[in-house]
């Protein structure tokens, strides 16, 4: 902010933590390019029966849904898109 630097490489979930800290906002920086994103995943033990499973997926799809999982996430992560995709991958995908 005062020509120390050209270019800050970090996460989105820090940048806006650390310009509020020193009296900055999101406006006072530019996004000039998204080096990676990702993806996270909610994993089982193998042994985790399928029953188990549908239950979590249910509550997810039904959060989602009902917009208690938006509210959650704009808490938590406010300059973030909440991922409203639901997707069971692996054995029993079907």
């Amino acid at each position: 902010m005062m020509n120390r630097f050209d270019l800050w490489s970090e996460g989105s979930v820090v940048v806006p933590s650390v310009l509020k800290e020193i009296d900055y906002s999101g406006n006072d920086v530019e996004t000039v390019m998204i080096v990676d994103s990702l993806e996270l995943f909610l994993a089982f033990s193998a042994k985790t029966p399928l029953s188990t499973i549908k239950l979590w997926e249910g509550a997810m799809r039904q959060i989602k849904k009902d917009g208690t999982f938006q509210k959650i996430h704009q808490k938590w992560l406010p300059n973030e898109q909440a991922p409203m995709d639901v997707y069971r991958i692996g054995l029993n995908a079907s």
